[in-house]
């Protein structure tokens, strides 16, 4: 796919996720306080991610690198790194619980858990590579 094609689809790909994020929205917004209104809207929130994301990356390929100040660059590595800190802890615990799981502990929670835990992993990994390039553009 050339540039323009690959734009195109990740614009579509935003307006896939926005119906996504309405549908999910509708089908639950009188259900607040149950267990369908907590999956299905922590699915839409995924949605929303994915749009923000795309937004990313429709940005890194179609619009110049925008340089900021190096003590902003220093700020941000400061927050990253202590999200980082805060991610570390939420995928040790969460690794406890599905390491400690038992007859006590319900097929459906588990799951739950399980999807939590592969999301820190997943966002450890994303903070690691930021840090890395921040460490790039201050060095």
């Amino acid at each position: 796919m050339n540039i323009e094609e690959r734009v195109d689809f990740y614009k579509k790909s935003i307006l896939f996720e926005k119906e996504i994020t309405r549908i999910a929205d509708n089908s639950v917004h009188e259900l607040k306080g149950t267990i369908f209104y907590g999956l299905i809207y922590g699915i839409a929130m995924d949605s929303n991610k994915h749009i923000h994301l795309l937004e990313v990356v429709l940005r890194l390929i179609s619009e110049p690198k925008r340089v900021i100040e190096k003590t902003k660059y220093l700020e941000l590595l400061n927050n990253v790194q202590e999200h980082l800190e805060l991610e570390k802890k939420a995928i040790k615990t969460y690794k406890t619980i599905i390491d400690a799981a038992g007859p006590l502990i319900e097929q459906e929670e588990l799951t739950i858990i399980k999807m939590i835990y592969e999301d820190e992993l997943k966002h450890h990994k994303i903070l690691e590579k930021i840090i890395g390039i921040i460490n790039e553009y201050t060095n």
